[in-house]
């Protein structure tokens, strides 16, 4: 599966790997927010390390602004590349303004503490 969810007793984490299309993440992510285990406020940990590419500009606002509707407070994108990591800052840039904070992130401890709400 390309995107697969979990749920802790903190935060939601999304994990995408190979090529996964715009339908399937938002699927992942409805399927997430939609379980009895999540809470509203809680923030999403995206793990793309093992994308095989980042998603194209347009897609990348695509995303951003499903986000943002949704209501997601903090999105912490958990990258492996510099395309990744640019990507995650246009969704930031993308959402600045909103409710909703995206931050990029090399470090899985840092991401998943940003993620449950720490610094």
């Amino acid at each position: 599966m390309p995107v697969s969810w979990r749920i802790t007793e903190d935060f939601v984490r999304l994990e995408s790997s190979g090529s996964v299309a715009f339908a399937e993440w938002k699927a992942a992510l409805d399927a997430a927010l939609a379980s009895p285990d999540y809470r509203p406020g809680m923030g999403v940990l995206h793990d793309q390390r093992q994308l095989r590419d980042a998603p194209a500009t347009e897609e990348g606002k695509s995303r951003a602004a499903y986000v943002v509707a949704r209501g997601i407070s903090r999105w912490a994108v958990l990258v492996a590349t510099d395309v990744q990591y640019g990507m995650a800052r246009l969704g930031d840039a993308h959402a600045a303004g909103t409710a909703t904070e995206i931050q990029a992130f090399r470090d899985a401890a840092e991401a998943e503490a940003w993620a449950r709400g720490g610094g």
